[in-house]
């Protein structure tokens, strides 16, 4: 059974809407609401989730790939994270969100099942479920490398600059 989650910033009655038309029976979704789990901090529902075996999140919350706790206690559980584009999605209202889950949901199905544990990616905006387009985000430790690295490449500019306080 691959278990996964909509967060509480996705609608609860969208995740009802992907039940009615038969998601698959080794797939299993939950909402937060269903389990009074409404306002908990993300860090503890996310290592509560993994250790129940949950393999995907879909979350709403921009914070999650922002703030770097949030963000290190996916990575740290494995578990493989999905955003929607937040500004258009949120702007497509009830009946557009709707449409964009039920377009883009065999390509989430499809990542609980193929991508690798701790990655994160975003579903553009748009509404083709084409699973080739989604974006994978890089990871926090790609994300120190790439900030150390400039940090060098600025330090050894700095350093190979001529020296003119002596003159």
């Amino acid at each position: 059974m691959t278990l996964i989650r909509f967060d509480e910033c996705i609608n609860p009655r969208i995740v009802d809407a992907l039940r009615a038309i038969r998601v698959p029976q080794n797939f299993q979704l939950e909402t937060p609401q269903e389990l009074a789990q409404r306002g908990q901090p993300d860090v503890n529902w996310i290592e509560e989730f993994a250790a129940r075996g949950g393999r995907l999140v879909v979350s709403g919350d921009g914070n999650m790939r922002r703030v770097q706790l949030e963000r290190a206690a996916l990575e740290a559980s494995g578990l493989v994270a999905v955003f929607p584009h937040m500004k258009w999605y949120g702007s497509l209202g009830k009946w557009g969100q709707a449409a964009f889950f039920l377009a883009w949901f065999p390509a989430i199905m499809r990542l609980a099942n193929e991508a690798e544990a701790g990655a994160h990616f975003r579903i553009p905006t748009s509404l083709t479920g084409q699973f080739e387009s989604l974006e994978q985000l890089k990871s926090l430790a790609e994300i120190e490398r790439e900030r150390e690295e400039k940090a060098a490449k600025r330090e050894a500019a700095r350093q190979a600059q001529p020296d003119d306080t002596n003159d």
